[in-house]
């Protein structure tokens, strides 16, 4: 639900009604699967340092602070100006000396082998070259890190997989454009989900960009995964 460098505009468009429209379209379940993915990273390197990209207005490095993972630096970024600016806004996240960053997955601006932990919550499939961006994570990460990927997916059962596409087709551009007063983003989310590959090409491209111990860890009804690397 995050935005992407090519797609940037149109998550400008919406930024201000971005987090009650994803809790609309997602049921009221998107902090939960937020919340999924930073049980795996619990309890966190006090000493480390942690960057979230396409970070939008900031609700997974909310989800970590709330479940308790704590880190020395965390640095968000995204290439979404007016989701940054939604970001700095939030009253628990002001408390902690987070970093904000505007930028690209494809280019991060940070040294090699600088991060202990990279998240990438529902970004990935706004960017265009997925291998590049992996390569790029392998590179900020140190030797010893962690990569932890939230992405939508189609799912494989076929009446729920029915059921999803009328909720793409249907429900989720009418919710966040009724909210937003901008259905092109949300129709874009639409196509962008059912183009995502399925998990199997996820993990054989982060093998391929130098991840290792892969696993992908379905999270909610076939249509949300968690990668682990």
């Amino acid at each position: 639900m995050n935005a992407g460098p090519n797609n940037a505009y149109l998550f400008n468009q919406i930024a201000a009604r971005y987090d009650a429209a994803n809790r609309l379209i997602s049921l009221g379940r998107d902090m939960r699967w937020r919340r999924h993915l930073a049980t795996h990273l619990y309890p966190g390197n006090p000493d480390g340092a942690l960057l979230d990209v396409a970070c939008g207005t900031g609700d997974q490095l909310l989800a970590l602070i709330q479940c308790g993972c704590q880190y020395k630096t965390m640095t968000g970024l995204d290439p979404s100006k007016s989701m940054l600016e939604q970001a700095r806004k939030k009253q628990l996240l002001m408390r902690y000396a987070i970093q904000w960053s505007r930028g690209s997955a494809e280019a991060l601006p940070l040294p090699d082998a600088s991060v202990d932990v990279v998240t990438l919550s529902f970004g990935l499939r706004n960017m265009a070259d997925r291998p590049a961006v992996f390569r790029e994570l392998r590179r900020v990460l140190k030797p010893s890190g962690r990569l932890a990927i939230l992405e939508f997916s189609m799912p494989d059962h076929g009446v729920l997989r029915i059921l999803f596409g009328i909720y793409l087709a249907t429900f989720l551009p009418w919710a966040g454009g009724a909210l937003t007063g901008r259905l092109q983003p949300y129709r874009y989310l639409a196509r962008s989900i059912r183009a995502f590959p399925r998990p199997g090409v996820i993990l054989r491209e982060l093998t391929d960009a130098g991840f290792f111990q892969t696993r992908v860890i379905p999270v909610d009804l076939g249509a949300i995964y968690l990668y682990l690397a």
